[in-house]
């Protein structure tokens, strides 16, 4: 009766270890832009099959109202949210049959930024891990324009939309970062970023307005200003006035 007891503790120790897993996430968050699909890798580690388990994709505290609900080796009807489903960890990935549990989402809008909880359990145990999504749109090119000032200086404005989140703006002239007179940000009704500046030059300059999320993201706008309205008036008027005195001697 001993051994069969100890043999019996064995077996159950020997599948409670079977079972336990790790959900591992990345570290770094999910970086997608607006309106692209966007792939959140989930994964168990050791690894193993993970079709016999529950998969719970959801966010904040709506455990009981996930974006995607896998169990009993199928998806529940309803859950998938429209746009959610399994997706790969990468292009070798053998999916659920290698414990990848990785979300996949069409479409990628604004409102999907945020923390998302990949939930995987067992009838032994259960793990999670927590992946955030950052959404990212890049705007319009720079505009530029100019308006002169009566002692021959223009004030130079900048104008991008259609950014998110907060892009910088910064002024050059060559390799020489500049100061701007200002920045603003405005928001628009369906989430997205504006933002103006301005700087007061003299000419000749050629000035450069840089608008961007990161180094890898980024627009820019180029202007060169020549001179001023008025003196080319002026050089037009006095290259008239002597090609008629040179037709006049001719």
């Amino acid at each position: 009766m001993v051994k069969l007891y100890l043999v019996a503790v064995l077996c159950a120790c020997s599948i409670a270890a079977s079972e336990t897993f790790t959900v591992v996430v990345p570290g770094a968050p999910v970086i997608m832009p607006l309106g692209h699909t966007a792939h959140l890798p989930c994964w168990l580690t050791p690894a193993k099959d993970a079709e016999g388990l529950e998969v719970r994709w959801y966010r904040g505290d709506q455990f009981d109202s996930p974006m995607l609900f896998y169990r009993e080796r199928k998806l529940v009807p309803g859950s998938q949210k429209g746009r959610a489903s399994f997706g790969l960890r990468d292009a070798k990935s053998d999916g659920l049959r290698a414990g990848d549990v990785s979300l996949k989402l069409v479409n990628a809008t604004l409102e999907d930024a945020g923390v998302y909880t990949c939930y995987v359990s067992s009838d032994q145990s259960y793990d999670k891990a927590n992946v955030n999504l950052n959404v990212t749109a890049m705007g319009t090119s720079p505009l530029l324009s100019v308006m002169w000032k009566g002692d021959g200086s223009g004030n130079v404005s900048c104008e991008s939309e259609g950014w998110y989140p907060k892009p910088t703006l910064q002024w050059s002239n060559q390799d020489q970062t500049l100061d701007a007179k200002g920045i603003v940000h405005r928001i628009d009704t369906s989430g997205l970023v504006s933002v103006h500046s301005w700087i007061l030059l003299s000419t000749p300059s050629r000035v450069t307005c840089s608008v961007a999320l990161s180094k890898e993201e980024e627009r820019q706008g180029i202007m060169d200003l020549q001179m001023h309205p008025g003196e080319l008036e002026n050089v037009f008027f006095e290259a008239a006035e002597y090609t008629c005195v040179l037709f006049k001697y001719a």
